[in-house]
């Protein structure tokens, strides 16, 4: 029985830290516009020494392209990665990161136009760091 009752601890331990954790990183994430996948997307994208096509990704996510393609469209639209086309196959678009990073102040001007609140100046200025600067 002892065994059982650890295992039941242990489990719901678990499952209270994983849950705090996620909320955590998505919030911080949030604020910059994106998810944890998109996030995971990004850094993939960086680590790779050449452009990835988005089936690439898709193939090594084990999720559609057009689930793939949501996500891409986010990090597109908030400029985090660039498609170029391929010389020699147009319709083949390579994906890299930008050199440009959203910085805090105006993710939380986007996020509070969006939601009719206002932008508390107390934050501190706009620094352009990394969204992963919290993650360490």
């Amino acid at each position: 029985m002892a065994t059982v009752d650890a295992l039941d601890m242990f489990l719901t331990d678990y499952a209270n830290i994983s849950r705090y954790l996620n909320t955590r990183l998505n919030s911080l994430l949030a604020t910059q516009h994106l998810t944890f996948d998109a996030f995971l997307i990004m850094h993939e994208i960086g680590q790779n020494p050449r452009p990835l096509l988005l089936m690439e990704i898709a193939h090594q996510h084990h999720v559609s392209r057009s689930a793939i393609s949501r996500q891409i469209g986010v990090l597109l639209k908030y400029r985090y990665i660039e498609q170029q086309a391929n010389a020699t196959d147009r319709r083949q678009k390579g994906l890299s990161l930008t050199a440009y990073r959203p910085s805090p102040r105006s993710a939380a001007n986007d996020h509070h136009a969006q939601n009719g609140s206002p932008v508390d100046d107390s934050i501190g200025p706009a620094t352009g760091e990394d969204p992963a600067r919290h993650l360490h």
